[in-house]
């Protein structure tokens, strides 16, 4: 991986970041694959901030993955 291509995906990480941090996470966005669930490598993606004990946590049916109710409850 070059330099330039380290900044730039760099660069997007963080603005992923900030908008998870500001309340900005959208669930038709974080859920890659549209499926219908948002799964924790999904959350990873756009919200490096939110862990996996948190990520379990909001998954209050224990499946794996994430309702759009839970989704929302992890990032509100």
């Amino acid at each position: 991986m070059t330099m330039k291509t380290f900044f730039a995906v760099s660069a997007a990480a963080m603005i992923a970041s900030s908008a998870a941090l500001a309340g900005g996470l959208d669930f038709e966005t974080t859920d890659q694959n549209a499926d219908g669930f948002v799964s924790f490598k999904e959350i990873q993606a756009v919200a490096k901030d939110i862990t996996a004990e948190s990520f379990l946590e909001a998954d209050g049916d224990k499946d794996g993955v994430l309702s759009t109710e839970e989704f929302s409850a992890l990032v509100k």
